[in-house]
Order: C-alpha cells, then structure tokens, then sequence
C-alpha cells in the first residue's frame, strides 16, 4: 500500500470514528445499505444457536452505522433485510462469521454468497506464531485503525438493553471494512489470496456442521486414537533419544522386529555404535520420507536425515499413508 492509499484509509477510519449509528426499532426505519461491503456483527443472549436468541443486528455500509433492535423489530423482519443483500454483488464483512451465520442458518434464513471473516484473515497472516491462537476484534482495531474498543459488555445481552449496549455493537461493525482492507492489501502481498478464498468460501458449511454436528462412529474414531496415540508414543521416545544423542551417531541400524525399547539415559559408548530403531524408520516410510544411505538402505544417520528433509522440500509433496498433501 503507498502512502497515498494509506492515507486515504487513515481519513477513512476517522471518518468511520465520527459516525454517530443509527437504532433502528421500526421496520419502516429499515434503510437502503449502499456499495459492495456490508459490514456485520450480532449481538445474542448465547452462544448456542438452538437455545438463545439474537438481540441486536449491526451493520455498516462504510457511509453509516445501523444498530437493529431485533427484539422491537422481530426477528423474521431483520434478517430479511438483511439477507436480501446475501447475493453475487455484496461482500459480507465480519469477526468470527460462523458464529454469526448460525443464528441466520437457526432462523431459516440463506447464508451469504461472499464472505470475508477478519479472524481468519488475521489467522493466516500470523501463521505459525503463538498469537495465531486467540484473535480478538479488538487487537485488530488497535493494530490495523489505532483504536482502544471497549469489550466490557461483550457477554452482557442477556438481559436488559442500553444505550451503553447500542454503542458497544456499533463499535464492533465500525471499523470492520478499514481492517478488511488493510488484511486483504497484506493477503496480497505474502501470496495468500488463493488459500484466503477457499478459507472464505468454507465459512457457511462450517457454521452448518457446527449447528448439526457430523457423523461419527465412536468405536471405530476411538481404536484410531489408540493406535495413533501408540505410534505417536514410540516415535517421540525415539527421536527424543536420537536428538540427545545424534552426535555419537553416523549410523543407525534398521532392524524388522518392530519397536525397540531405548533407554533414554543412554549413550553409545564409541562412535558409530549400530542402534535399532525399526519403528522410527517405518513410520518415516510411510509418511513418504524413506530415510536412506547413498546405496538406498534404510539408515538414520544425521547427513542421510537432513538430505531426505532436503528432498520434501524440494517435491513439494509429502505422502502420509495413501494419501498425498500438497505443502502449500
């Protein structure tokens, strides 16, 4: 982004900070939304579509700010209105949409053709960091339009209504489109778009199979588990052992009985000592990363280790079982 596009955010963002919204308690009052995003956030007395219920719809078309009372206005009214601008022209703007989506999908109502979810968005941006875990809409008001959101009433929709409450929604859908824009300029710059869309697009079926649930056969996920758990035991026993101890090792020796109980205190007492880790190596096998020396047999040794993690990544494919995943 140059720095007369950011500019033109940062007026933006101060112009969206000077919007007084709107409480809407008429369907009469009801108004046209205008342009291509449509920012939007619910308020509910839950977080379980099937027992709670919504009590303020909010929304921003970047020119105004509309707080609908659901409760004065009835539920059926609200939702279409809104859904009316669920179509190929719209881009639904929100923070954590498949929440959102589950009361619409609750009531009836068709979820949207577009999407754009600015928690995900963040997600994908901080890929792999410890804050990719927990993204809250305040964090990103503060880092992406330089405003402090005031969440104390976040879990207060239970029970009567306020001012402080009519304003506390309007500040969650203010400031949505600015962060969108900032998060789709940086989506583009790192290459994301691709993977940012099919995220997007996933958003209406996660919230269905969150309200539904999926099917599953317990005995069969539980023997699973298990056995996953097993594998995932002795692996980490082995590499554990093997990371202390790889520089008294040039080569490891398979042998085909299976797993080989090491003493993780252990050490080998001359270099080059020949060591069994038949289940390391298998696992390693089937997981598309056959670990071998120059006359291709099995061997664990550093040099061979590091030129198979070199050959993954040059592929661009690891296969797990049958099963091939492409490393994006």
């Amino acid at each position: 982004m140059n720095a007369r596009q950011d500019e033109a955010t940062q007026a933006n963002h101060l112009l969206l900070s000077d919007i007084p919204y709107r409480l809407i308690t008429e369907r009469n009052e009801l108004p046209e939304l205008r342009g291509t995003y449509i920012a939007v956030d619910t308020e509910t007395t839950g977080l379980s579509p099937r027992e709670h219920e919504l009590v303020l719809v909010s929304v921003c078309d970047g020119t105004q700010v509309v707080v609908c009372d659901v409760r004065a206005i009835g539920v059926h009214d609200v939702l279409s209105w809104l859904t009316s601008y669920f179509d190929n022209r719209h881009l639904i703007i929100g923070h954590n949409l498949a929440f959102d989506y589950g009361f619409l999908y609750a009531a009836g109502f068709p979820l949207p053709v577009h999407s754009f979810d600015t928690m995900l968005a963040e997600t994908l941006l901080r890929a792999g960091l410890p804050t990719a875990h927990r993204i809250r809409l305040l964090d990103l008001a503060a880092q992406y339009c330089n405003v402090q959101l005031d969440k104390t009433l976040q879990r207060a929709f239970g029970g009567d209504i306020t001012e402080a409450h009519h304003s506390y929604a309007a500040d969650d859908v203010r400031y949505l489109i600015p962060i969108f824009h900032r998060q789709r300029a940086l989506l583009e710059r790192y290459n994301l778009k691709r993977v940012a869309r099919l995220e997007m697009s996933l958003i209406p079926i996660v919230a269905q199979m969150e309200y539904h649930g999926i099917p599953i056969k317990p005995r069969l996920v539980a023997s699973l588990s298990d056995e996953v758990n097993r594998r995932r035991t002795d692996v980490l026993h082995v590499l554990s052992w093997y990371a202390l101890h790889a520089d008294a090792v040039t080569r490891v020796a398979v042998t085909p009985t299976g797993c080989v109980t090491i003493n993780p205190n252990s050490k080998p007492t001359t270099r080059g000592e020949q060591i069994a880790l038949g289940t390391c190596w298998s696992i390693l096998a089937r997981l598309g990363v056959p670990v071998v020396d120059q006359f291709g047999q099995p061997s664990l040794s550093r040099e061979n280790v590091l030129r198979a993690d070199a050959q993954v990544d040059t592929t661009g494919e690891m296969a797990r079982g049958d099963i091939v995943f492409p490393i994006p």
